[in-house]
């Protein structure tokens, strides 16, 4: 990729994208979701190398609806949450 076609669908000017390069620069949270999404990437894999680098998607619009409204909680809300949907999710392996 060009680094024209690069800050071009990212919104940044070429000589910000020359000091995130250099270190001289540490982009900031908006960015890196604006990375994330123009190139498909987990956020977590952008910016630490770690688990998968193509995020999980919503398979219909149930999850889609389900994951938009996990991560709009707090972080203590979402994970009692996820503890909640994984017992029962487990329960039910069991019942079958």
């Amino acid at each position: 990729m060009k680094q024209a076609d690069f800050v071009a669908g990212l919104n940044i000017s070429r000589s910000y994208l020359s000091k995130l390069e250099t270190g001289e620069e540490q982009p900031g949270r908006d960015l890196l979701i604006r990375m994330s999404h123009e190139f498909n990437v987990s956020l977590d894999w952008l910016t630490s190398g770690s688990g998968d680098a193509v995020p999980a998607r919503a398979i219909n619009e149930q999850e889609a609806l389900l994951l938009m409204a996990f991560r709009s909680l707090p972080p203590d809300e979402a994970e009692t949450h996820l503890k909640l949907m994984l017992q029962r999710a487990n329960k039910d392996r069991l019942d079958q």
